[in-house]
């Protein structure tokens, strides 16, 4: 049969947390019963607010004129708490660097517009996935952290710059701010994120 296009719009946000563990979060969605070769989902997010880019740039230009470091590093942790407390960008990652003893905080914020789009396979690998009238099928969306990571040295994070909240230092990730490493994870994103239908 021809392509069935199916949308949905979250106009008041909705978010969702990915923890290291099994997770409860899900969303339902209306799709009509058939046979799908292949079924493929894209979600499409959008940017942050000008103001917080502007921020950034102006900041990338303070750094670049060699303002005082340990006042580049508070206002760039400004920067980053913003994120961690008020800001919501299509997809924020936590997590720690420990090295030589000494722990960084990273927090990585994919902040611009995006399609993520994810092919969906049945329970054996196929592209043909076949959805049943009246009964529920449901679909794991399995992300990859470790993959996605485990092409970033310990020199690549050790030479990143570094913001400070409360005496801490923070590494954040971004398409302008330590933008290679920020670069070399997106890239493996969307390509290891696997979607099977009715496992």
């Amino acid at each position: 049969g021809s392509d069935v296009f199916l949308t949905r719009k979250f106009d008041d946000g909705k978010f969702f947390v990915v923890k290291p563990i099994p997770s409860n979060a899900y969303e339902k969605l209306d799709i009509p019963q058939g046979v799908y070769n292949p079924i493929s989902f894209s979600y499409n997010f959008q940017p942050d607010d000008d103001d917080l880019i502007d921020d950034i740039l102006d900041w990338l230009e303070d750094f670049d004129e060699g303002d005082d470091l340990q006042e580049l590093q508070e206002d760039l942790g400004d920067i980053i708490e913003d994120y961690l407390e008020d800001i919501k960008p299509c997809i924020i990652i936590k997590g720690k660097f420990t090295n030589s003893g000494k722990t960084k905080h990273i927090v990585m914020v994919v902040n611009d517009p995006l399609t993520f789009k994810i092919l969906g396979d049945n329970r054996n690998g196929g592209a043909e996935v076949v959805l049943d009238r009246g009964i529920t099928n449901t679909g794991n969306l399995q992300f990859n952290p470790s993959y996605w990571f485990s092409i970033i040295t310990p020199e690549m994070l050790n030479n990143a710059v570094v913001g400070v909240i409360d005496g801490e230092e923070y590494i954040l990730l971004s398409k302008h701010l330590n933008s290679q490493i920020y670069t070399a994870i997106f890239n493996r994103i969307e390509v290891s994120t696997t979607l099977t239908i009715n496992e």
